[in-house]
């Protein structure tokens, strides 16, 4: 049976002869000390509890603000990193610009330089062309200053006064008969 406050208030003790009965108070002492010390024991127990559990509360507490902090801190990092990353691909985007800007400026002096390369080789064709034409209209005012005999004109010559240089045949060689190996060979045409 467990006391409560309204037990030991409404406790009454029976009178013999010379007042309260000893035996009866002196039980029911024994009975409230068991109890109160049943209780400060459990009181103590809880009390200790308490206090484990307010220092695992601590320590709980303490890590939570360590990961808080560390929360914060890697957030902070992340978007140090972020900040980073950003600026180094930027870097590298400037780069590739100023690379790509280099090409393009490269590639464009080059398309210059051929182009003049171009030019000048046109102009040496040109030139090239006129000297041809000049040689060939010298050559072609000696052949017509050049006496002409009628009888013993080449049919070349009188073709390249009238129509230009002819277009140059091979002569068929010679029969194997006709060669020996002390004669030398005989030209057409030459006496």
């Amino acid at each position: 049976m467990k006391l409560t406050p309204l037990d030991i208030q409404q406790q009454r003790f029976p009178r013999g002869l010379s007042g309260y009965d000893k035996k009866e108070v002196h039980a029911f002492l024994e009975f409230v000390s068991r109890e109160v010390e049943s209780l400060l024991g459990e009181l103590g127990h809880l009390r200790e509890r308490i206090g484990k559990q307010d220092d695992e509360l601590f320590r709980f507490r303490e890590r939570e603000e360590t990961l808080k902090e560390a929360l914060v801190t890697a957030q902070k990092m992340a978007e140090d990193m972020r900040g980073q990353a950003k600026k180094e691909s930027d870097l590298i985007i400037a780069e590739a610009e100023m690379k790509a800007e280099r090409i393009i400026h490269s590639a464009h002096g080059r398309l210059l330089q051929i182009l003049e390369e171009i030019s000048d080789l046109k102009r040496q064709r040109v030139q090239l062309v006129s000297a041809i034409r000049h040689v060939l209209d010298n050559h072609g005012k000696l052949l017509d200053t050049e006496p002409a005999e009628k009888s013993g004109e080449d049919e070349s010559v009188t073709y390249l006064r009238t129509k230009g240089p002819r277009p140059a045949v091979p002569e068929a060689p010679l029969p194997p008969a006709t060669l020996s190996s002390d004669t030398p060979p005989k030209l057409k045409g030459k006496a």
